[in-house]
């Protein structure tokens, strides 16, 4: 990894903490849902898993219902 490359990460990490972002990841096979995971833990963001469509749809509409 570049100079840059680090120089970008950096500046991503402080832009989406600073968004207060969140992910709802939807992938039905488990292995992939933790190799995601593992990927989005080194960004400050709050990520939501499920492993379906029908679920996504219930927790989109759970996370509107609450704001």
């Amino acid at each position: 990894m570049d100079s840059n490359s680090v120089f970008y990460k950096n500046n991503l990490n402080d832009n989406v903490d600073s968004l207060n972002a969140s992910v709802l990841l939807v992938e039905d096979n488990w292995t992939e849902q933790k190799s995601i995971k593992d990927i989005l833990k080194k960004i400050p963001v709050t990520t939501a898993v499920v492993g379906n469509g029908k679920q996504a749809i219930a927790a989109v509409n759970e996370r509107m219902r609450k704001n």
